[in-house]
């Protein structure tokens, strides 16, 4: 593993002080995305098609994530599906699929990612409208699509992606505010006329359920703490400024959780976007094995993971999806896993609550117990019987506690926690070297 300071050669070393730099920018440039929310809206409202079948997100990495977050918010503003793709029906399988009347929305950081261009130029022969959401402009994603919306906010050297991560995330409320302007106001949706959808997993949801009504000409629609147009995200510079200049939640937490060699972090509706991309994060810095995960499916089978004193970090959205956490909470408690919540400014609408609640988990993957030199000690366990039970569910039950391999992570000092050794080992060098997403 690399130093604890910044390379200035020409392959551009990636470490934990450029990422903190990169962090502490993201307040600037949410206010420039913002600032071009009307004649961004207007250039996609311009290219949407006519009738829109619906809308489709092509991404990779933090760029997947955010995607999510664009696919919950186009359902519910536009009235017609949405879903994310999969590059390699197109890439390895060379599908034939009409998609004339779909809106693709494509995201790269880099506008470089070789699968996701190739994609797009066969997306758009297929008869789809694609947009394009990077960072700088003349990339190789602008020349294969019909329009395309840059987050500029400048070079991001850093391995995990901060602030194009959140650029990308504001630009989706400005896209899917289009798609809410241009939705036909003849009639009450269909959702609405079926009566309430049933709950059958994550990604599901019809027009209304947070709040949101027909859009007014400004794009904005309806709803208090909904999810409406891209003037719910006027505040939202502000709570990023508020959350970076506040690192002592995310610290605690970090030191509290030295030591671990799992988490799990699990959110719901838009939060669900938020929930990967931290555990993403702190895969990232850390090399812990984090895991995002819908709170639906957490309260399944996958809660068998969760053993006494397990670490699991809950993402709140402020959302109508929030109401499954006080009984994942109740299922935690029963088995005995230590659970947490990162505070976030109040007040805020459920869009702009999950940008904040992703910059919070870039501080916590920034502060966490980073790997320098980890020591392995496996706990002792006898070849022909399995290991004591934890105490708590386990020992209730009579089922043994699977056999788990402790880590033992070296801390920084305090004054140096931002400053995490460089990525090049673990991560291929650079984003030059790499395919940048």
């Amino acid at each position: 593993m690399g130093g604890e300071t910044d390379s200035t050669d020409e392959e551009g070393a990636v470490t934990g002080v450029l990422m903190a730099a990169e962090m502490a920018e993201q307040p600037q440039v949410l206010a420039g995305v913002l600032s071009r929310a009307g004649t961004d809206a207007e250039a996609i409202r311009a290219v949407l098609p006519e009738p829109l079948a619906g809308t489709m997100f092509l991404a990779r990495g933090s760029s997947d994530n955010a995607a999510v977050f664009g696919r919950y918010l186009a359902e519910l503003r536009s009235g017609r599906p949405a879903g994310l793709m999969a590059p390699s029906l197109y890439t390895r399988y060379h599908a034939a699929v009409d998609w004339s009347g779909f809106l693709v929305v494509a995201l790269s950081q880099s506008g470089a990612t070789p699968e996701i261009v190739r994609t797009c130029a066969d997306l758009q022969a297929a008869g789809a409208v694609v947009t394009g959401l990077t960072n700088l402009p003349g990339s190789p994603l602008a020349q294969v699509v019909d329009q395309e919306l840059l987050a500029a906010a400048g070079p991001e050297r850093a391995v995990p992606a901060t602030k194009t991560v959140t650029a990308q995330l504001a630009l989706l409320v400005t896209v899917t505010s289009a798609l809410a302007a241009a939705r036909p106001r003849t009639g009450p949706p269909a959702a609405a006329a079926r009566g309430p959808a049933p709950e059958t997993g994550e990604a599901t949801g019809a027009a209304g359920a947070s709040g949101i009504g027909e859009a007014d000409e400004t794009g904005r629609a309806g709803g208090s703490r909904g999810t409406g147009g891209a003037g719910d995200l006027a505040g939202l510079p502000d709570a990023v400024a508020a959350v970076l200049d506040d690192p002592g939640p995310a610290r605690r937490l970090a030191a509290r959780w030295q030591g671990l060699d799992r988490l799990v972090v699990a959110g719901r509706g838009l939060a669900y976007a938020a929930a990967l991309e931290t555990a993403l994060k702190i895969k990232e810095t850390t090399g812990i094995l984090a895991e995002g995960i819908s709170t639906a499916d957490l309260l399944h089978g996958p809660i068998a993971t969760v053993y006494a004193g397990a670490p699991v970090l809950l993402i709140e959205g402020g959302g109508p999806a929030d109401t499954d956490l006080a009984d994942l909470r109740d299922l935690l408690a029963a088995r005995g896993a230590e659970q947490a919540a990162l505070p976030l400014p109040p007040g805020l609408p459920e869009t702009a609550q999950v940008i904040a609640a992703v910059v919070r988990g870039q501080q916590l993957a920034a502060s966490s117990p980073w790997p320098g030199a980890p020591t392995r000690t496996p706990r002792p366990t006898s070849a022909r019987s399995p290991p004591p039970p934890e105490p708590g569910p386990a020992a209730r039950t009579g089922r043994p506690a699977a056999p788990r391999t402790r880590l033992t992570w070296r801390l920084p000092p305090a004054t140096e926690v931002t400053a995490l050794p460089g990525f090049g080992g673990v991560l291929s060098g650079t984003r030059r070297e790499r395919d940048s997403y």
